[in-house]
């Protein structure tokens, strides 16, 4: 494969969408990789450790959602701003506010009203700077370096914190946060020259040039468009056609700029109305499987410790196959979907069924639990990656920000809902037994959920399905039509290879006849020459006995 220009510009602009993730990533995981310095440092107990995820989510019950409906309004670009400026804020004051919990809860708050928001604000961008058949390994790429962000936090933190103490570790978070927001606003500076050329972006990016108007707009000073009126020529297009008789258009009223947001919320909430019923349940889906996964997460540090005896270091880094797994099998599930039309039903599926046996198996088993740890990050791989790329397939492009909205509010229901009962469970009983099997019992729910998405998508035309092989979803009308010709010349070539295989079996059956009727032709002359031999012979002798006689005579 040839590595153009193009190919380079979309791996960089790739790795600057991600940034603002990885950064997040790191700053969420801070409690879990140093969870028995929370506990001790700041004399907390574990359901109020659970708080600090249960805030973290809080403001998301409605806040992404709105973040959503604000990015298909205004672009990502200037929400990524706006809300990645929040979560850092966020990040510095949890680093200067320790020991006091109080004020770390509040910078938990923020943390999740920003950066949830940005969250979808980087999902958004996927699909409008790339075309469809390059967002499932683009959103492979970008689970996989958010979990980087998680692994980091796993595996650095643990470190630094014995090594340096407790407020450098959280300075260290703030810091690479910092860095990430730097590199964002670095692409949204230079998002024109970083554009390339590409017949299926140009295709796909109508609304990402709405988008970037109505950012540039959002950026433009009131000194900028005083300066454009000065520069205006004196004569105008319509007094020329004034001087020639023509009457000149009617100018356009400029609604206000609350009237304008006001309009355009009305027609995201009118196309939010129709999204269909398998979002919906896609929606449930989320909701439901992904609390298999955050849940390990946010216990799976303390289980180790609780359950097998590991210090705070070692059950981080057991805890970090998880993050190393999420951070390499994402980029394989988005090129396995990216090559292969529809099955993303069944390979959700199969990631439920992983997270389910790997949840068991650590609850059932003391042996080492890394290989259940790993399987159960391959399994939220799987599921995430699949999930996150059905979502442009089942939604308008308009209003893809407001989807990833909603899916984000699913996942952030379960954060709040389930940690403080997890750990009010396992203050009671000591062990995690409970919490562990609900993992279990709410993945394999998952897979009855799927079911019946599959059932729903079975309905569905083959432009919409998810599942079916034979999926034109997501593929532009050119892609389609030349899918269509590759499939007739599939099915000509395939046709020709059955005639050339036929033609063969005749022939070979004509040369079959030919040689059985030569056989039998040589073998009835050879029949009738043993027969003639004989008489000739009998008819040499009688001439022989003749002769003989004539000669006595």
């Amino acid at each position: 494969m040839k590595i153009t220009k193009n190919t380079l510009k979309k791996c960089f602009v790739m790795f600057l969408i991600a940034q603002l993730g990885f950064g997040l990533q790191l700053s969420y995981s801070t409690p879990v990789a140093l969870s028995s310095t929370y506990f001790s440092k700041l004399q907390i107990s574990e359901e109020t450790f659970g708080f600090l995820f249960s805030f973290y989510s809080l403001p998301n019950l409605f806040m992404v959602i709105v973040g959503g409906i604000l990015i298909d309004i205004y672009g990502p670009g200037l929400v990524s701003m706006l809300f990645g400026g929040v979560a850092v804020f966020s990040s510095i004051l949890n680093a200067v506010a320790q020991p006091h919990f109080n004020i770390m809860m509040m910078s938990r708050f923020l943390l999740g009203m920003g950066g949830e928001t940005v969250l979808a604000t980087t999902t958004t961008m996927i699909p409008l700077w790339y075309s469809s058949k390059d967002v499932p390994l683009c959103m492979g790429f970008l689970s996989s370096w958010f979990y980087w962000g998680n692994l980091t936090a796993l595996a650095v933190l643990p470190s630094v914190n014995a090594s340096w103490g407790f407020s450098v570790a959280l300075w260290l978070a703030a810091i690479v946060f910092m860095v990430n927001y730097g590199l964002n606003l670095f692409l949204l500076k230079n998002r024109q020259k970083l554009k390339w050329d590409d017949d299926a972006l140009s295709r796909c990016n109508s609304r990402m040039q709405l988008d970037q108007l109505r950012s540039n707009d959002s950026f433009v000073s009131e000194e900028h468009e005083i300066d454009s009126d000065l520069h205006t020529p004196e004569k105008s297009e319509s007094d020329d056609l004034e001087d020639i008789g023509i009457e000149p258009p009617v100018p356009i009223k400029q609604e206000s700029k609350l009237r304008e947001l006001l309009i355009k919320l009305k027609e995201v909430k009118e196309m939010a109305k129709h999204l269909p019923r398998r979002f919906h349940l896609l929606c449930l889906i989320c909701f439901v499987a992904y609390y298999a996964m955050f849940g390990l997460t946010i216990i799976g540090t303390d289980v180790l410790v609780v359950k097998f005896g590991y210090g705070e270091k070692k059950a981080g880094l057991v805890m970090a196959a998880e993050a190393v797994t999420n951070g390499i099998c994402p980029i394989i599930t988005g090129f396995m979907i990216q090559r292969v039309r529809g099955y993303k039903i069944r390979l959700m599926m199969l990631g439920c069924f992983l997270m389910a046996l790997g949840t068991l198996l650590l609850n059932a088993t003391t042996v080492f639990p890394l290989p259940w740890v790993v399987l159960c990050g391959l399994g939220f791989s799987i599921l995430n990656t699949t999930l996150f790329s059905c979502v442009p397939l089942l939604v308008d492009i308009n209003i893809v920000g407001t989807a990833y909205g909603f899916i984000t509010t699913s996942y952030n229901f379960n954060i709040v809902l389930f940690p403080p009962i997890i750990d009010a469970i396992k203050h009671r009983t000591g062990t995690y037994t409970i919490p562990l099997a609900f993992m279990t019992f709410v993945s394999l729910a998952a897979i009855g959920l799927l079911g019946l998405l599959k059932y729903m998508d079975m309905k569905v035309p083959l432009s919409q399905s998810l599942d079916d092989p034979n999926s034109t979803a997501g593929l532009f009308q050119e892609d389609i039509d030349q899918l269509i010709e590759h499939d007739k010349v599939k099915e000509e070539d395939e046709n020709m290879i059955q005639q050339n295989k036929i033609n063969e079996k005749k022939n070979k059956g004509r040369i079959e006849m030919i040689e059985t009727q030569s056989m039998i032709i040589q073998q009835d002359e050879h029949d009738t020459c043993s027969t003639d031999l004989p008489n000739e012979i009998n008819q040499q002798d009688k001439n022989t006995e003749i002769n003989s006689s004539i000669i006595l005579h």
